[in-house]
């Protein structure tokens, strides 16, 4: 399970087919409202298994920092928590797309995700 910081979310929302614009062979962008969020899969990012690869099933997270916006690919959105953030250790400092831990309710360890590393991996600095 992930975590993102409330705030680096604009807006949760279920891409349509309508707001889906394929770049070449690769490339994704949702079209919501006239702005174009570049569509960033997280199971693509992370290598791992996903429950939907068909935007129109998966949840986006539209994202933002410093005037950079994309939106990241979800299975699901569980909801809304507190949680108290713990930095990586050093050791760990070239991971630029986590940045730290949380437990979350279920005692499961959550990995918050840096959003502004996701966007520079992704979209470029």
């Amino acid at each position: 399970q992930y975590i993102i910081k409330l705030e680096n979310i604009h807006e949760v929302i279920r891409p349509k087919p309508e707001e889906i614009v394929a770049l070449g062979s690769e490339a994704e962008c949702l079209n919501i409202r006239g702005k174009i969020y570049p569509l960033i899969r997280l199971h693509k990012l992370f290598a791992v298994e996903t429950k939907f690869t068909n935007p129109c099933e998966a949840t986006a997270v539209l994202t933002h920092n410093e005037g950079k916006y994309a939106a990241i690919l979800v299975d699901d959105v569980l909801g809304q928590l507190r949680a108290v953030v713990k930095d990586l250790d050093s050791r760990f400092s070239y991971l630029k797309t986590i940045a730290g831990t949380a437990v979350l309710a279920n005692s499961k360890v959550g990995l918050v995700l840096d959003v502004p590393g996701i966007l520079a991996e992704c979209l470029g600095s």
